[in-house]
């Protein structure tokens, strides 16, 4: 779950009114670890507001299109395929090694621009 700026703001104020980790997370209503709020309040003792801007940028998913074609039409003829049997597939076709969590996430993308429907595997 992503947290908002903001959010992040409102959790170390109240670690810094005094409250417990424990009182921020009840009093605003979003999960996180200790961990998490004593590095917020530590970035924004180093760096102010700008330290709780989430930094990470990712990177596109590295799949020629050519993969990524065949990606799509093997998940919507078999939207209940396993990581495990796709990855062996892509090993073979393309000779390309993918981890399953990359496959998981080609296929959440899907899923999430509606090209393909339902959960999955059963």
């Amino acid at each position: 779950m992503k947290v908002s700026v903001n959010d992040k703001a409102q959790m170390v104020a109240g670690r810094q009114e005094g409250l417990s980790w424990k009182e921020v997370i009840a009093r605003e209503g979003i999960t996180i670890s200790r961990a998490t709020l004593y590095r917020w309040v530590q970035r924004m003792v180093d760096c102010g507001q700008d330290g709780l801007q989430d930094g990470r940028r990712g990177h596109p998913f590295k799949l020629r299109e050519e993969v990524r074609a065949w990606l799509t039409g093997y998940y919507q003829a078999n939207p209940r395929a396993t990581g495990n049997v796709v990855q062996h597939l892509v090993q073979e076709r393309f000779d390309l090694s993918l981890s399953v969590t990359h496959l998981n996430r080609f296929r959440a993308t899907l899923r999430a621009e509606g090209r393909l429907g339902g959960k999955g595997r059963a």
